[in-house]
């Protein structure tokens, strides 16, 4: 393994060129293998992009069971077709369930008893998986694992987030074959969303001197109570610097 590299640029710094290509390869999805072929790439783009990853893979639901669909090596694949074996493991919660799970060090995991000691003796020690989805559901999981405790923080969520977006409009634009103008305006509006709430989250991080995870609790207990849509939550913060709870009160020690 190469040791890491530079570090990621957040991802509202997406070049003009690279989601060009990105939407190229959503319309371009229309067959199973021509969607393998795109998956793939989104995978060596993320693997190319985040330093700290030594492999990258994609899971979706295939013939009634997950299967990984593109992987960046043997590992990588070996460590997903663990998963599947046991049942378990953050890959398989991230496409079941829509949420991202980041697993820190291994080491310390108490969730996954089959799956973790299989991953540790393939030396993986951090993991992060980060849900597809289609047309609004679970559809899926973006896998990026690291031979080191503590690889990804808040610019590694950020970018695992952006290219799960990406390998969701890849696998919409398959499954339901949109046409080009709605696939365009889809990825605006979800890149913009993401940007603005990596925006509140970093401002939430320095007003109640949060880390990521806690300012991401924050965001999501704020939405909850009010019944706002996060992106809303995150635009009031970031439009006026105020609260958009109607008590003004503080994140803290409020459960997402």
């Amino acid at each position: 393994m190469t040791g890491p590299r530079s570090g990621p640029t957040p991802p509202e710094h997406l070049g003009p060129a690279l989601l060009e290509g990105l939407h190229t390869l959503a319309l371009s999805g229309q067959t199973r293998q021509v969607l393998d072929a795109a998956l793939t790439m989104v995978v060596t783009m993320c693997h190319a992009v985040i330093g700290n990853a030594d492999g990258v893979s994609i899971t979706l639901p295939r013939d009634g069971r997950y299967n990984t669909v593109a992987a960046s090596n043997d590992v990588v694949l070996a460590m997903d077709h663990d998963q599947y074996d046991t049942g378990e493991g953050p890959c398989l919660d991230a496409a079941r369930h829509g949420e991202r799970f980041h697993i820190d060090a291994l080491g310390e995991e108490v969730r996954w008893s089959q799956f973790v000691p299989r991953a540790r003796a393939r030396g993986i020690e951090s993991v992060l998986s980060s849900p597809l989805f289609d047309t609004g559901k679970a559809h899926g999981a973006l896998n990026i694992y690291a031979r080191t405790v503590g690889a990804f923080a808040v610019h590694e969520k950020q970018w695992a987030d952006a290219f799960a977006l990406q390998a969701s409009v890849v696998v919409t634009a398959a499954q339901h074959a949109l046409p080009s103008a709605q696939l365009s305006g889809q990825l605006v509006q979800a890149l913009t969303s993401r940007t603005l709430i990596a925006r509140a989250q970093g401002w939430v991080m320095h007003r109640d001197d949060l880390d990521a995870d806690g300012a991401w609790a924050a965001l999501i207990a704020i939405s909850r109570s009010t019944s706002l849509p996060l992106r809303d939550v995150c635009a009031e913060l970031i439009g006026d610097g105020g609260d958009p709870r109607p008590d003004g009160g503080g994140p803290s020690g409020v459960d997402p």
